[in-house]
């Protein structure tokens, strides 16, 4: 059983990975997420790594958005030699540097709240805040309601609504491709002028708040049962407040709250570059 007296369900199983290129990270994270889908397998995995060099990274639905603003993505976020990869997840366009990036692919039957997409957005993100607690860290979750519980959808509707659309780094659905590819403010790309297409400029529902800042967003997945979220933290930021905290000791406790959260047990597991 896990602290709260629930029966164990499954493992979870921890990857410490490098930092490898763009291309590396994101076909390692598509081939464990096929990997579990394959073997129909009831345990979860989380993978940590970093980019090996400065990468931008851009959701399945804002490809096109991506593309009309290379210009600008060449004059103000990038530089001709930076990489630009499409993420097999949801949600705008992130610029990786100095943050620290992982990947959960877990199966939907494990939780009922993971049929949601905010509730699972939320399961995992307060997960997250429980590892920051650990560290002395006191945050909360953007726009939480305060009377907010794990109930059977935040929204109030069916979590149908979950196999109609991907959710993106707001944890939102993305189904809005009538009307333009959505972005990280969880907008159409038709109102790509009135809010920004990049993940850290604006906190959006359930994003993690440290001190008024956003350290935490992540895009969703789904695919035949299975959940896959890619989330990035703000590590500088995290370790300005935390000045000797090491990646391995935040990733066991991260790891720690999640496990707890999905009732599963800590496994350790080897190398992306090993498997």
């Amino acid at each position: 059983m896990n602290s709260s007296g629930d029966p164990v369900r499954g493992r979870l199983r921890l990857i410490e990975d490098g930092a490898h290129s763009g291309v590396f990270n994101m076909s390692a994270d598509e081939l464990l997420f096929q990997r579990q889908i394959d073997c129909r397998s009831a345990d979860a995995l989380i993978r940590f790594y970093r980019f090996s060099e400065p990468t931008t990274t851009v959701g399945y639905g804002a490809w096109r958005l991506a593309r009309r603003l290379c210009g600008g993505l060449a004059r103000n976020q990038v530089s001709s030699d930076v990489p630009v990869i499409r993420r097999a997840t949801g949600g705008g366009i992130v610029r990786h540097e100095t943050d620290f990036i992982y990947s959960l692919v877990v199966p939907i039957a494990a939780r009922p709240a993971l049929a949601s997409v905010q509730e699972s957005y939320f399961l995992i993100h307060r997960a997250f805040q429980q590892a920051l607690k650990s560290l002395g860290l006191e945050s909360e979750l953007y726009d939480e309601p305060h009377t907010s519980q794990l109930s059977p959808n935040f929204n109030g509707q069916s979590s149908k609504r979950s196999e109609e659309g991907s959710p993106n780094f707001n944890g939102q659905s993305s189904k809005r491709s009538e009307e333009g590819s959505p972005n990280f403010n969880g907008q159409s790309s038709k109102r790509s002028e009135e809010g920004s297409p990049y993940c850290f400029d604006t906190p959006v529902r359930y994003d993690v708040m440290l001190c008024g800042e956003k350290i935490a967003g992540a895009g969703q997945r789904r695919s035949r049962g299975y959940l896959l979220q890619q989330g990035s933290i703000a590590w500088r930021s995290l370790t300005e407040r935390v000045p000797m905290l090491s990646e391995s000791a935040f990733t066991m406790r991260f790891a720690l709250s999640l496990a707890d959260a999905l009732g599963f047990e800590i496994t350790m597991g080897t190398y992306c570059t090993e498997v």
